[in-house]
């Protein structure tokens, strides 16, 4: 079976219930559409910021994770980076009309 159904964080002893969600559900729970639907208490920009930042956690220091879940960790960090400008990168062309009459 896939690591994404069955790895969990390991955490002990955290108080942080945030952080703690990575320990009790496997990463196909780890979207911030469930994580959202099972916290309810935040805005939803704050509880995007703690999200973010136990997501960074769980990958920075949970001991021995799967490739698998480690590529999937930076597939949902990478879901929330902004796209890049598409202005920045256009080309304005300059059209001269002649009116002949």
């Amino acid at each position: 079976m896939s690591d994404l159904y069955t790895y969990t964080a390991t955490f002990k002893n955290t108080k942080n219930r945030y952080l703690k969600y990575f320990c009790n559900y496997p990463p196909s729970k780890w979207s911030f559409t469930d994580y959202e639907l099972h916290f309810k208490d935040k805005a939803l920009k704050v509880l995007k910021r703690i999200y973010l930042n136990n997501l960074k956690t769980v990958k920075a220091n949970s001991k021995n994770i799967p490739e698998e879940v480690n590529k999937f960790i930076n597939e949902l960090l990478e879901s929330f980076e902004p796209e890049p400008s598409s202005s920045s990168a256009a080309t304005v062309n300059n059209i001269k009309v002649f009116n002949p009459g």
